[in-house]
């Protein structure tokens, strides 16, 4: 979506490391700051962690969400890759003390607003910047819609066209469950790893899956492959991303570093018809294109309690 003759641009220039979800939560900062100022959103690179020992490395988000589509409190977002190059620009440090005022008078119209996020910030997340919750309260506060709908953001095309072809093929039903263990199985708690070594073995994976009853599973996960071996062969059929060869490339570590086959896994649950998950989370990512509730996202948790509190029919 592109800005209006008179609209203000804004830019927010940050090195803070981190996943994909870290990065798309900063993205939702960077939107609400951007809809608080009135100003047309200008992206820029983000810093990866490389996923499972992987390198860090620099890249855009536009490759794995579509920018031309952000919702931002109930309205489009205006987007501009590059503003004109006629646009005059100025910088503003921030810091964890600068005030959402210094940042208000900073934008001015006709004008590139570059923010340099400057000294550590808590978790490498925006959101926790002072100014940054203050224009995310103000700018919610302007909409009275669902909660749900103070940010949307849907993937992008491409990696939404591999889940898509993936679904077809694994089948109608099916059910997708989240397996968490690869960075849980060396967490330092030793309470936290004696959890994920009951709540993920085998015997509680069957136990979700003939819950769900799907005759079609898919298991996303940071697992091994083969510790799921003793799932597959019978009925209901399990798959996993080792099945697919569109998966199979994206999980080398050299390719988007190895966050394309997660966001894809990720649509894979959006699209499922059944969702298993490890932990429930407040807001689940995995509904990347219409946020719904927690409520109705997820069929069950191989964490108790097991199954959530207003369950999917």
């Amino acid at each position: 979506m592109s800005a209006p003759e008179s609209a203000r641009y804004l830019r927010i220039d940050y090195k803070s490391e981190a996943g994909l979800d870290h990065q798309v939560s900063n993205l939702e900062a960077r939107c609400k700051m951007a809809r608080f100022l009135g100003a047309a959103l200008v992206p820029s690179p983000v810093f990866f962690w490389g996923r499972q020992g992987g390198k860090h490395y620099q890249t855009r988000l536009d490759e794995f969400i579509d920018m031309s589509a952000l919702m931002c409190c109930g309205e489009p977002l205006p987007v501009v890759m590059q503003p004109p190059p006629e646009i005059p620009s100025r910088s503003l440090e921030v810091r964890m003390e600068t005030p959402l005022e210094s940042i208000e008078s900073a934008a001015q119209e006709r004008t590139l607003l570059i923010l340099q996020i400057k000294g550590p910030v808590r978790g490498g997340l925006l959101r926790l910047l002072p100014a940054f919750q203050e224009a995310a309260e103000r700018s919610e506060r302007r909409y009275t819609g669902p909660g749900n709908g103070t940010f949307c953001y849907p993937i992008a095309p491409e990696p939404a066209r591999i889940a898509g072809a993936v679904a077809e093929q694994i089948g109608r039903p099916y059910a997708c469950v989240h397996v968490r263990r690869g960075d849980r199985m060396s967490d330092p708690g030793a309470k936290l790893l004696a959890e994920h070594r009951t709540y993920t073995s085998l015997d509680e994976i069957q136990k979700a899956i003939d819950f769900v009853g799907c005759p079609n599973v898919y298991i996303m996960s940071d697992e091994k492959p083969e510790y799921f071996a003793p799932l597959r062969g019978s009925e209901p059929r399990v798959f996993l991303h080792t099945d697919f060869p569109e998966l199979q490339a994206l999980a080398d570590r050299k390719v988007h570093g190895g966050y394309m086959l997660y966001l894809v896994e990720r649509d894979l649950m959006r699209r499922a018809d059944r969702r298993v998950v490890t932990r429930p989370q407040p807001r689940l990512a995995f509904e990347y294109a219409d946020r719904i509730n927690e409520q109705a996202a997820y069929d069950y948790s191989l964490i108790p309690p097991h199954i959530p509190p207003n369950p999917r029919p």
